[in-house]
């Protein structure tokens, strides 16, 4: 358990220490300016510096958390046909829903090993990517921005893909009551699993919106951001009042 919840902290942790960091950074305006300066500066060269999916300290932690990580949360996960998943062959998942945070298709990423897949790769916003902290975890964990051009050279090269159709979409029109797909119109996913010659997997996880408690504003003003900084900015927490 001690591990599951030092690799569940580091894992989450990324988007709160960005915001922790900007406070931080703020009120040292008022007092110390070159301090204020420093820590905007770092977080700068994080966002600027390139990504290296080969890094050993990368690949270190990814081992770590794909091991720990599943422990902490009562998950199980259940495959039809396991024998029909063929390593040497590509696959495309479609995962629904996204929920507050999408541990589910994270789960189906081969750093956990709970998939009979050695190859796999998340397709992710690129605003992930922007971020600091969060884009070198993100990286190291096998993800990738969701672009098509990632989506057909990453299947094209023997790697699974695992992608949730309904996006930001599903984070803006979620509610407390119900799961919600938003499925209308996505049909690139499925064109792209015809086109490539992978079989089309979809997936469904349940419980997930029960994770975490969480709150969002409502209106067009916040649809619109959503829409332009392609995430859904949102309040989370877990037990307690924590981030996990």
């Amino acid at each position: 358990m001690a591990h599951s919840l030092i690799a569940m902290i580091v894992w989450l942790a990324a988007i709160h220490l960005n915001v922790l960091l900007l406070l931080l950074a703020s009120l040292l305006l008022f007092t110390s300016t070159h301090a204020a300066l420093l820590i905007l500066g770092f977080l700068l060269i994080l966002m600027a510096v390139p990504l290296n999916n080969n890094s050993k300290l990368g690949q270190a932690f990814a081992r770590y958390v794909g091991k720990y990580v599943p422990g902490y949360f009562p998950m199980t996960l259940h495959i039809e046909d396991a024998k029909a998943f063929d390593p040497n062959k590509a696959f495309v998942f479609a995962v629904e829903p996204h929920s507050v945070f999408p541990l589910g298709s994270l789960s189906l990423l081969s750093i956990t090993g709970l998939m009979p897949l050695a190859k796999t790769r998340g397709l992710v916003s690129s605003a992930v990517f922007y971020t600091p902290f969060l884009r070198q975890i993100a990286t190291w964990s096998g993800l990738t921005s969701a672009t098509k051009k990632n989506f057909v050279n990453y299947l094209e090269s023997g790697h699974s893909c695992i992608i949730i159709p309904g996006g930001v979409h599903e984070v803006i029109h979620m509610n407390h009551e119900f799961e919600v797909a938003f499925l209308k119109q996505r049909h690139g996913f499925v064109q792209v699993a015809i086109e490539t010659g992978c079989p089309l997997v979809p997936v469904f996880c349940f419980g997930q919106r029960n994770v975490f408690r969480w709150w969002k504003p409502e209106g067009k003003l916040y649809l619109q951001i959503a829409r332009t900084l392609r995430f859904a900015p949102l309040l989370f927490w877990g037990a307690f009042g924590y981030f996990f």
